[in-house]
């Protein structure tokens, strides 16, 4: 009677275990690990994505990499307008006031094209501009500019500070010489008055251009295509 009271009770014992084994698996509890089968699930990628120790190598080289790429990036000059023919004009043209100032100004000969720079001081979040053609350049305060050429590009750019508002004027805004320029004949930047500069770039003839503006360091690129 005493030993089948005893095997009696110790079915009930392995049952119990096996239930409460089973309650912890379907609860996310504490499954018994398979060996084979956690070696297999390591050698997949759904184990990689799912495993913090597996997936913590993988964003490393990718951040890497993208960190590494930025710069060349950054360098690239930011998409420009299409090439236009006759006058346009930027987003939200004229800005108000903002914190931009002309400093200086350069040019440059590429193959296809040559490129009028104004750079500033202070940011070019608020630089907009406008652009028509000319044949007679004159100013804000309503003087003839002293510029070459026969027909001129006019670009009032708004969102610039005052000079008033600035401690050190730059002696001139004009780039230097024009050597080694053939469409480019004559390129004259002028002070901002009221909230505006203006940019006229003397040619032959309305020649295509582009213009955009870009950042680090602020400056606004014009080209104009050669012929």
């Amino acid at each position: 009677m005493k030993a089948r009271l005893s095997a009696a009770c110790a079915a009930l014992v392995l049952a119990g275990s096996a239930c409460s084994s089973a309650s912890e698996e379907a609860d996310g509890g504490k499954p018994k690990a398979n060996p084979g089968t956690v070696a297999s699930a390591q050698d997949s990628g759904a184990s990689r994505s799912s495993s913090p120790t597996s997936a913590a190598p993988t964003p490393g080289p990718s951040a890497a990499s993208s960190s590494s790429a930025a710069p060349r990036a950054s360098a690239s000059p930011v998409a420009p307008t299409d090439w236009l023919a006759e006058g346009s004009q930027s987003d939200g043209f004229p800005t108000a006031a903002g914190h931009a100032f002309p400093s200086s100004s350069r040019v440059g000969s590429h193959p296809e094209y040559e490129r009028v720079v104004v750079q500033y001081t202070g940011g070019a979040a608020d630089l907009t501009w406008k652009t028509t053609w000319t044949s007679d350049p004159i100013d804000e305060k309503g003087e003839r500019i002293n510029v070459k050429g026969d027909v001129f590009l006019q670009v009032d750019i708004a969102g610039v500070r005052e000079p008033s508002d600035v401690a050190t004027l730059p002696p001139t805004l004009h780039p230097g010489s024009l050597a080694g320029l053939s469409t480019v004949k004559g390129v004259s930047v002028q002070y901002p008055f009221e909230g505006q500069h203006m940019v006229f770039i003397g040619l032959s003839a309305k020649n295509s251009y582009r213009i955009q503006v870009l950042k680090d360091p602020s400056r606004l690129v014009i080209d104009v295509k050669k012929g």
